[in-house]
């Protein structure tokens, strides 16, 4: 969505079923970055069930039945790359179910098997990249982070200082901005709730904020289809980055909006990788 002069959003694009992955494109390049997985290309997506539509909904998984065999690399898995990319907007992300998986016995970000994300990359560092949502499961809360792979060219983009003043949640920099959602909006809370929504506002050259509404908590001009929803009744955000002298609004530029499902975030751990293979 973008707004108009008056900061009223309109659609502009809609991905939904039956034609929502026409607007993607499959992502097979090196998994190894992504932990341990091997994305598939868009035949063997469709051919393995990795993609699929399901009632009118859109299916995205990994492979959950097959023992992956020693000296192989990686469970299957995609990754898709819309073709539209973006430098502003209003993003609705709506799911019914997140992925969730074995939980492994190691600690830390590293040893969680499963990862999903819905983010925005492109193909140079200096385009930047802003992770709507990274779930590292069994933590109930999501990591949102924008981060900057070009300080020498956009600043160094740093959380405030009174933070907690423009979003609710807590947060930490460790090279990059990183927030978290609250409890409550990720791993099994979300999907026994139903569901619900991650929504994105990129104003540039201003900010970027985000929200997680679980179900039944999504705000009426989000359910019921609205064509002008309106962030600024949506309450206080969950995440709130700023832009300005020390960080260039353009430290996010002409990405293309990314849904994956990872595992045991690199580097590796065998305890993680025992859990997933």
């Amino acid at each position: 969505m973008t707004p108009d002069a008056n900061e009223t959003y309109s659609i502009i694009k809609e991905y939904a079923a039956p034609n929502f992955f026409d607007d993607f494109w499959y992502d097979n390049r090196n998994g190894h970055v992504f932990g341990f997985s091997r994305f598939a290309d868009n035949k063997t997506a469709w051919e393995e069930g990795l993609v699929a539509y399901r009632n009118n909904q859109v299916y995205i998984g990994a492979d959950h039945t097959n023992i992956v065999p020693n000296n192989t690399w990686g469970r299957m898995s995609v990754r898709i790359n819309s073709f539209q990319r973006y430098s502003s907007g209003l993003f609705l992300l709506s799911m019914d179910h997140l992925p969730v998986g074995p939980y492994a016995t190691g600690s830390g970000w590293h040893s969680s098997p499963v990862w999903p994300a819905f983010w925005f990359v492109g193909e140079s560092g200096t385009n930047g990249e802003f992770d709507a949502y990274e779930g590292f499961n069994p933590n109930d809360f999501a990591f949102v982070t924008l981060i900057n792979w070009a300080s020498w060219k956009w600043g160094n983009c740093t959380n405030l200082n009174n933070i907690t003043s423009y979003y609710n949640g807590s947060g930490w920099d460790h090279n990059r901005m990183t927030l978290d959602t609250p409890h409550g909006t990720a791993d099994m809370p979300f999907n026994n709730a139903g569901g619900g929504v991650y929504a994105v506002q990129w104003s540039y050259p201003d900010f970027i904020r985000t929200w997680t509404f679980v179900k039944p908590n999504v705000p009426a001009d989000i359910t019921n289809g609205s064509p002008n929803p309106n962030p600024d009744t949506w309450g206080q955000p969950h995440s709130y980055f700023p832009f300005g002298t020390n960080c260039n609004p353009n430290v996010i530029n002409d990405v293309y909006m990314v849904l994956n499902i990872a595992f045991c975030n690199a580097p590796n751990q065998d305890f993680c990788l025992n859990t997933t293979g």
